[in-house]
């Protein structure tokens, strides 16, 4: 792997009732981060608080593009950005149902793919083929 020296440009933070972040997601607008019982938006132009939503937000936070993924104990919670509501929910993958032999590699190389597959086949009805 190649590495490089990073400069921070920006520093935001800290914010009110976020002890600790969780995760974090860009929507193209707001920053998203989880801090623990709630997912929390802010602008990244001013730093500014936008809103936050009422959901367990323990661990990694994603963006599709249209909604927010946020792992929550035993369970990763489709979100609707605009309303705040859980949409689906569905079990996280466990290391040993990755098709992959060597265990350690699939968990760095594979469970992220397998991972973000199975979510969209359980949270949609079309399946998309990743090599087209």
């Amino acid at each position: 792997m190649k590495r490089s020296k990073a400069e921070i440009v920006q520093e935001y933070g800290p914010f009110p009732g976020a002890d600790r972040v969780h995760g974090v997601s860009y929507d193209g607008q707001h920053v998203w981060f989880a801090s623990g019982d709630k997912l929390n938006a802010f602008d990244p132009a001013n730093g500014k608080m936008m809103r936050s939503i009422d959901v367990a937000a323990h661990a990694g936070t994603a963006f599709d593009g249209k909604h927010l993924f946020q792992i929550a104990e035993d369970r990763i919670q489709k979100i609707d950005p605009q309303s705040g509501r859980v949409l689906a929910t569905i079990p996280p993958i466990r290391a040993g149902r990755c098709r992959n032999s060597c265990s350690l590699r699939c968990l760095r190389e594979c469970r992220p793919i397998w991972h973000w597959q199975t979510i969209s086949s359980k949270f949609s009805s079309e399946r998309t083929d990743s090599a087209s």
